[in-house]
């Protein structure tokens, strides 16, 4: 292994500095020329899923970093792509103290986002993160645009990887969009990707998947089952909500085809979300976030989580409410857990004024309610600065 190791770090490093040493005449506005672009792509690729079959977990996020800038539509200034690429050499290379800073983050300071986004899709909140800022825009994007949206998965021999990699990414350019490209799942002496592509009607992609051995998922969701169309309101309510207050905010919902779902427990969903959804982007956000919802079937009933990357709730500000309201006295004691678990009291609200939306104390003690009345259960954890968590169960009927 340390061998395979070796050898991979000499190829990449010495690949890297012919890269950055081509790379540094450029027009520092200028888009790089389409040959020397794919080539760096290529490079970084196999960086990306190779340094994390070796433990480089810091480097393969540069490499993916790097990779998702070069395959923007948008011109990557060479000096910046110059000093992210010294950078990967340097977590390449395991340096004391080797890191690296966030250089991209002006890069698209200017552009505003013209509309909020929905997504709902099996793709889970957990593959959703591993994206990129630019890999999330493409994948809305054709969303939003009724592509069909597929995950293809490959798997190379080392021996063959680069012309493989290489053949198959030009074959799915010629019939569909490229969204991006995560490291799977890997095998000794294999290097296994999963490419995420949007497509349209006869694209020819299970071709593609046949040709190469791969594995294929339609990751759409089909209109009319199960829950989507109670997921689809929740969804556009939310994005119009938030238009409405000025706020970016995107919703990002993961959900199986769930097509045995009974009536009842559609109309809970639906008053539950209702009030989740538009109680986080009132006080989770300021300006922006992202809303993650999920629908599963897990232990005979159904698994709802509403998940915010906002402020969070303040345990302090909780305590002092419930104070002011006699929820508890003023020596009272609680747990961390206990103190969050008040916002679920009758009449609650930290809101400092009352709004069409919130600030009346009726809410999460109504949704409590609703939920335990049909036989189930909803837990809350948060943290102040990393946003909020929902849990709900409702059993099978």
């Amino acid at each position: 292994m340390n061998d395979l190791k070796d050898q991979f770090l000499q190829r990449s490093i010495t690949g890297l500095r012919d890269l950055a040493a081509r790379i540094s005449p450029l027009d520092n506005s200028a888009t790089m020329e389409k040959g020397l672009s794919a080539e760096a792509f290529r490079l970084l690729h196999t960086i990306k899923g190779t340094a994390q079959t070796f433990g480089l977990a810091a480097a393969a996020k540069l490499a993916h970093e790097i990779e998702g800038h070069l395959s923007s539509s948008d011109s990557v200034p060479g000096e910046l792509l110059v000093l992210g690429i010294s950078q990967l050499i340097d977590l390449l290379e395991e340096r004391e103290g080797a890191g690296h800073e966030d250089i991209f983050k002006d890069l698209h300071a200017g552009e505003t986002r013209k509309t909020n986004a929905l997504l709902i899709s099996r793709i889970t909140r957990e593959t959703y993160r591993l994206f990129s800022d630019i890999e999330k825009g493409r994948l809305f994007s054709a969303y939003g645009n009724g592509s069909l949206i597929y995950c293809l998965d490959a798997v190379f021999g080392l021996a063959d990887f680069t012309t493989g990699f290489k053949t198959l990414k030009e074959r799915l350019d010629e019939r569909c969009e490229t969204i991006a490209t995560l490291p799977g799942g890997n095998e000794p002496g294999k290097i296994a990707f999963r490419f995420y592509a949007a497509v349209g009607e006869d694209s020819g992609i299970e071709e593609i998947a046949r040709e190469f051995g791969g594995g294929l998922e339609r990751l759409n969701i089909t209109s009319g089952a199960g829950l989507f169309e109670v997921l689809s309101q929740i969804g556009k309510h939310g994005l119009d909500l938030a238009r409405d207050l000025g706020k970016e905010v995107n919703i990002v919902i993961s959900l199986d085809d769930l097509d045995d779902v009974p009536m009842d427990r559609s109309q809970i969903v639906f008053d539950t979300l209702l009030h989740l959804v538009r109680n986080a982007i009132d006080h989770a956000f300021i300006s922006k976030g992202t809303i993650y919802i999920a629908v599963c079937i897990k232990d005979a009933g159904l698994v709802v989580t509403v998940e915010d990357d906002g402020a969070g709730l303040d345990p302090e500000a909780i305590r002092s409410k419930a104070m002011e309201k006699g929820l508890i006295g003023p020596d009272g004691t609680l747990a961390p857990e206990e103190i969050i678990g008040l916002i679920f009291s009758p009449g609650f609200s930290t809101a400092e004024s009352v709004s069409e939306i919130s600030g009346r104390g009726v809410g999460l003690d109504a949704v409590k309610t609703l939920v335990e009345d049909s036989g189930g259960t909803i837990s809350v954890t948060s943290e102040k600065g990393s946003g909020t968590v929902f849990e709900i169960f409702l059993p099978k009927m």
